[in-house]
């Protein structure tokens, strides 16, 4: 599998900001679903290296470091209409103990099988996504029962992937269609993922001087990005997100799919 060399790792840089960029658009929107455009668009970069020297690891701490930031900054924007309701805090107990051990175990996987593990979640979440024509809302006490296996596939996918948005934006859309309350949910238990990833890799070590300072020349895209979605966010319906964010991902997870598979025959 191609993972850098074909081009200069300052390209790989550039390309790590366009995609960066492009996924805080999402987050601006939605409060959340940054890593899984990330991840799609950066997992192709690298099945077609264009990343340099980066791999899939670089670009799972950088979104990481990412989120973080984009957290913290959305949740001050959006700070009276955070709640802790009682399935968000139900879905963080189960799924915060579950990310910390799976980003410790991240790092000790084959990183083929990491990136077609990768492609077949953000396909199969796009397909879902993209089929519902009708996304019905559960009741409380539904979405309380269900944050149980939610909870578990979130954690794993957010410790290995920086990632639990697959599963949670397929959640929070059974919460309710009202895009504001959609994207304080998502930004709170965002910000409490995202804090104890960091928190993670800072004292497993994981976190290198080169990898920070990459992330600190590309913040001013992480910036852009977000306050460009903020903007956006009064203009773009939830069911048309849901759709555009169904295809997106789909696609790609897909084609990451094949040729890793290539690749890797």
């Amino acid at each position: 599998m191609p993972y850098g060399g074909a081009v200069p790792i300052e390209t790989g840089v550039l390309v790590l900001a366009l995609v960066g960029g492009a996924a805080y658009v999402v987050r601006g929107i939605t409060g959340g679903a940054s890593a899984v455009v990330f991840n799609a668009l950066f997992g192709l970069a690298i099945a077609f290296g264009l990343t340099g020297g980066l791999t899939l690891l670089d670009g799972l701490y950088w979104v990481s470091l990412g989120d973080l930031v984009a957290g913290f900054l959305l949740l001050w924007i959006l700070r009276r209409q955070i709640r802790l309701e009682p399935f968000l805090v139900r879905f963080l107990i189960v799924s915060v103990p579950l990310n910390v051990a799976f980003t410790l175990l991240a790092p000790h996987l084959d990183v083929t099988h990491l990136t077609l593990g990768l492609g077949i979640a953000i396909a199969l979440a796009g397909t879902y996504l993209t089929a519902q024509r009708e996304i019905h809302t559960w009741d409380e006490p539904t979405l309380v029962r269900r944050a149980l296996p939610g909870g578990i596939l979130a954690g794993a996918l957010g410790g290995l992937y920086g990632m639990a948005g697959p599963v949670t934006v397929i959640y929070l859309a059974h919460a309710g269609s009202d895009p504001g309350r959609y994207r304080a949910r998502l930004t709170t238990l965002s910000v409490f993922w995202s804090s104890f990833r960091i928190a993670t890799l800072v004292l497993a070590g994981q976190l290198t001087l080169p990898a920070v300072a990459r992330f600190g020349v590309t913040l001013p895209a992480i910036l852009v990005g977000l306050a460009i979605g903020v903007r956006l966010h009064p203009h773009v319906g939830p069911d048309r997100f849901r759709r555009l964010l169904g295809i997106t991902v789909m696609v790609a997870g897909v084609l990451l799919v094949v040729r890793t598979l290539t690749a890797g025959g």
